[in-house]
């Protein structure tokens, strides 16, 4: 089986809820789950499009989204405790290794709304 990217999800973690900021993620018909951690921290994991190909693509588009907030989901936005993108691959060991590139605008965007890029690997 051959290495593949997957799709780059979008953590938030906040001190309780933030309702809308997940409402105007929904406007953006995108899948995510949202439940009550514990002490009061709120998780919400959303996935990106299936219809992104890369992750600089995906992370991208979720910056485009979040610049477009306003009112309490842009408060909620900027008072996450942790954001996060999220960059899943499936790998094999059937070969040396699998590159796939991040490109500087991402990394700029993601930075400027205060996000981390993570990585998560999953055996195939």
């Amino acid at each position: 089986m051959k290495s593949n990217y997957l799709t780059t999800d979008l953590e938030i973690k906040h001190k309780g809820e933030m309702a809308e900021l997940i409402q105007a993620f929904e406007q953006k018909e995108i899948m995510f789950n949202y439940d009550e951690l514990e002490d009061g921290i709120w998780l919400a994991n959303i996935s990106a499009p299936n219809s992104l190909g890369s992750p600089s693509e995906c992370i991208l588009v979720f910056c485009k989204y979040i610049s477009q907030f306003n009112g309490k989901a842009k408060d909620q936005w900027q008072n996450a405790i942790y954001k996060n993108f999220n960059i899943g691959f499936e790998v094999s060991n059937d070969h040396w290794g699998y590159e796939s590139h991040v490109s500087n605008e991402a990394v700029k965007e993601a930075a400027k709304h205060n996000s981390g890029i993570s990585i998560t690997l999953y055996p195939l």
